[in-house]
């Protein structure tokens, strides 16, 4: 049956999310930058990790959803710091050698990052 028992197997779908857009694109090669993302759907952040290019890292509810101080959506040297925009998720870059990856999401425990989003993140 159904019961639910110890042997059971339960799945929960959850609708396709990736990255749209980031508060910083830039940080240092040594790691530690806080990294805010807007999703293209609201997943909960506790069921996702952060891929900086093939280094996976946890990520936590942002801890502001929009941050007043930031600026209005402006550009930086490579591509800018945004602001205006309601942040879903936050992660700490990992260290990393200088240069551009891909920052991606994916579900916690997943082989498979997400599908077709990603933004850039510079390392300096």
């Amino acid at each position: 049956g159904f019961g639910g028992g110890a042997s059971s197997l339960w799945f929960q779908s959850v609708r396709a999310s990736s990255p749209v857009i980031a508060d910083i694109d830039e940080g240092w090669d040594d790691g530690g930058t806080l990294v805010r993302l807007a999703l293209s759907t609201r997943t909960p952040a506790d069921w996702l990790d952060c891929a900086f290019g093939t280094t996976r890292v946890p990520a936590r509810p942002a801890a502001a959803s929009d941050d007043p101080h930031l600026p209005e959506p402006a550009e930086t040297a490579m591509g800018g710091m945004r602001g205006g925009v309601n942040m879903d998720l936050e992660c700490v870059s990992p260290a990393h050698a200088p240069g551009v990856v891909d920052v991606e999401i994916a579900l916690t425990r997943s082989r498979m990052p997400s599908s077709g989003g990603a933004v850039k993140f510079a390392y300096a």
